[in-house]
This record gives C-alpha cells, structure tokens and sequence, in this order.
C-alpha cells in the first residue's frame, strides 16, 4: 500500500492530473517513502540480531536489493532503445554504460544531461531511497556496536531514544531550510544521505526491540488509530501548518507509525492469505517512474485513463520481477527471517 501511494502520488503529479482535494490530502497522508525506512529499521535490525554475521548480512541485502534493481534498469535501458530516444541525442555508448552503472550501484541520483528530454528528465528519479538504504545497511553494525545492542538481552532504549532525538533535530532543520535551498547541489547531497531519514529507521529499530511491550498495547487497535491519525493530521495540517509527505512532521510520524504498527498485527494473517508470501511492492516502488516516463514520452500525460494504465503496467512489471528474479535470488538467502519455499 506504500509503494502505490507513492506510485499514485507520482503519477497524479507528473501526468498533471488532479484528484478531489479531500482525496489528494488522504493520499499524502500516508507518504510512502517514511513509511519504507520505518518498517525497514524495523526488519533489517531484526535480521541482523538474527545473524550478525556480516558477511551473511550484506549479501542478503544484495540479494534482497540489486536483483530487482538490475532488472529494473535494463527495462528501463530498453525503454529508451526501443523508443528510439538514444539514437536521437547521438549520446555516446560510454556515457550510457556510465549511467546504468551508477543505477546500479550506489549513485542512483546521479542524472546525466541526455536523460533531460525523456519524460520527466529524470529516468527514475524514486531510486535516491537506494543509496539511503544501501547506507542504512552499513550504518546498523557500526550503531550496534557503538550502543552495544549487540546483547540481544539489553533494549538499550534510552540510548536509542537520545540517537533518534539528535537524528530527528537533525531532520528537522534539513525540513526547515527546503524551501530556500533545495535547489542547491549541497543541499540535494545532503538529502541523499542517511542523515536527514535516519531518526526513520532508528524508530523501526526503537519498536522491533520492545516489540512485546507494543504488541501487547497496539494489537488489534489498527482501524481505531489509523483513523485517529487521519483526524489529527487533518487538523495539524490544514490549521497548524504542519508539513507531510517526505518531510513529514515529527510528531505526525510518531503517531502514524503507531497505526501502521497497530494495522500491521490487526488480522495479521490476512497478508499472507491474499498474497501468499508474495511481495511486489519493491517492484511497483522501482518500476512505477520508468513506465511514468514512458508514457509521457509518448504524450500520453493529462489522459485520465493513464494512471489507471501506469498503474496496471507496474504491477504486472513487479510481478515478473518478483517471480522470475527477486525471489529466485530470494531463496539464495542464508538464515533468512522469512525463507521462501
């Protein structure tokens, strides 16, 4: 559900759509992107006091990101061939080779000039989250360490609460000065490294290690908070100034990620009912900007029926990604939380 908020919000954006105001509001109230560093703190710490073995650890984070990723930039390769794109900016082999291997590493923010005409100049703008991610990874170990979380037996919750305090100061002056500077190069730097999201993931980290004191108050509470936050967002945004989506106020994050704790154990079961230990949702976060862009290339932007066809096209490109690369790769995992059959 995260992943296709943002995929709908992009889409909205870019096609230049626009939804009832009451509806684009709900929509932003549930920003995708805070949502994924939350729940990721929350499963990557888990995983690593599985097995802190770091060799284990990072290439199941391999596994677990470039698969999909390299999959998603050849299609994205083969957009820009099949439409002809390449050939018409005589862009050389090389700078092309250049790109792909930055999408594919850990600079997926780096976008060349000859990208500026495909669709929204940006082949896959959604991918900066990569090199946070890849970040958070090689932050864990070291923060486990330096707070001596390592003994599974000590929460270490006041320690981890002073982290996240600096971290979220951290994240809010970043929030207060985007205005006047995010069209700086110092400024897009600085978001693309874990420093402003890093309060994010530590929070998911906070509520995995006292996940029996939460459980025991948050389960089976998701409607009830879920819909408590949609009220006090509602007000804190339209009468205290209060900012969404990335930049989502501190104070509304706390509270959302309540309800997104609470909802995830009210039916817990029901997940795996409908999906069936199935997960496309990485795949419609990587594809939904590459089949955004090739759709405006064709000046298909401002139909209403678009987003309803962008939508479609990226889940069922996430579904071959997930069945034909993701999970095999998947399956490769050692000591996996979740091992697939």
């Amino acid at each position: 559900m995260a992943a296709t908020q943002v995929a709908v919000w992009h889409g909205v954006e870019h096609l230049g759509l626009s939804l009832p105001p009451t509806l684009a509001l709900l929509v932003r109230l549930f920003p995708g992107v805070p949502i994924f560093f939350f729940v990721s703190g929350f499963l990557i710490s888990r995983s690593y006091e599985s097995n802190p073995v770091l060799k284990e650890f990072f290439i199941n984070r391999l596994f677990r990101i470039y698969p999909g990723l390299i999959f998603c930039n050849l299609i994205s390769l083969g957009a820009l061939f099949g439409t002809h794109y390449l050939g018409q900016t005589g862009v050389s082999p090389l700078k092309v080779i250049t790109w792909f291997a930055g999408q594919s590493s850990i600079v997926q923010f780096y976008n060349p000039d000859f990208l500026r005409n495909f669709g929204v100049g940006v082949m896959n703008g959604s991918l900066w989250t990569i090199t946070v991610e890849v970040q958070f990874y090689l932050v864990i170990p070291i923060l486990y360490r330096l707070l001596g979380l390592t003994d599974a037996s000590r929460r270490r919750t006041f320690a981890l609460l002073a982290v996240l305090v600096g971290f979220a100061i951290i994240n809010q002056v970043y929030n207060y000065y985007h205005a006047d500077y995010n069209h700086t190069l110092c400024y897009k730097l600085l978001g693309v490294t874990f420093l402003p999201w890093f309060y994010m993931f530590i929070l998911g980290i906070l509520c995995q290690r006292n996940f029996d004191i939460l459980y025991c108050l948050l389960k089976n509470k998701g409607v009830p908070l879920i819909l408590l936050y949609i009220l006090v967002a509602l007000v804190a945004v339209k009468h205290l100034g209060f900012s969404m989506g990335n930049h989502i106020n501190f104070l509304l994050f706390l509270l959302l990620t309540c309800g997104i704790f609470a909802i995830a154990y009210t039916l817990p079961s029901l997940s795996r009912t409908l999906l069936k230990g199935n997960d496309i949702s990485y795949g419609i976060y990587i594809f939904h900007m590459p089949v955004v862009n090739f759709y405006i290339f064709y000046k298909a932007d401002h139909w209403v029926s678009s987003l309803p066809l962008i939508l479609a096209t990226t889940f069922a490109l996430a579904s071959l990604s997930w069945f034909k690369v993701e999970k095999p790769f998947l399956r490769r995992k050692r000591h996996a939380l979740n091992p697939l059959k």
